[in-house]
């Protein structure tokens, strides 16, 4: 088949293939522009799947970031995060000890002990109540990053547990 110099797509009239011509300094061929598009596509899906998982990782660190921020140390160096539990458990052993103060020592003493405790107990089931507000956006954002990955076909290849499909992060114990 004979084609103009500058032509750059042709169709083959006997199959009706979109043609594309290549050409070099010593000869010219052609390739389906079908299969071309193919190749494209299944590149720009590895290109997602790799933004994806790039995305999920980053969306990880940043978990285990504000996780830090909440974190609690306790006497032994054992690090935990605030809980409900936690929080009624202070408050009541500061209300009694608040209580023993008020009776047997001083009452003005007693009486901010117990406020301590309150206000402790507060201030950790606020912590824990946004914990759990950011655990369930945080859950929700890599949940649709791995369906979408799931989509692409990205999870078989995969080799990094953290962005199975099973593996979201666990529920904070005691909330």
């Amino acid at each position: 088949m004979t084609v103009p110099r500058k032509a750059r797509y042709v169709t083959c009239q006997y199959c009706n293939s979109q043609l594309h011509i290549v050409r070099n300094e010593s000869a010219a061929w052609t390739e389906v522009v079908e299969a071309i598009e193919e190749k494209t596509d299944a590149l720009m899906n590895s290109v997602r799947a790799l933004e994806l998982r790039q995305e999920i990782q980053d969306l990880d660190a940043q978990w285990e970031r504000t996780l830090d921020r909440y974190r609690i140390r306790g006497k032994n160096g054992e690090v935990s995060l605030p809980t409900r539990r936690g929080a009624w458990v202070g408050a009541i052993i500061a209300c009694v000890l608040g209580v023993l103060v008020v009776h047997r020592f001083a009452p003005l003493i007693g009486i901010v002990v117990i406020a301590v405790g309150l206000i402790q107990m507060v201030v950790t089931l606020g912590k824990v109540s946004e914990l759990e507000r950011l655990q369930v956006s945080h859950q929700a954002k890599r949940r649709a990053l791995l369906d979408e990955l799931r989509e692409l076909g990205g999870t078989r290849e995969t080799a990094s547990p953290s962005l199975s499909g099973d593996s979201l992060p666990p529920e904070f114990p005691g909330l």
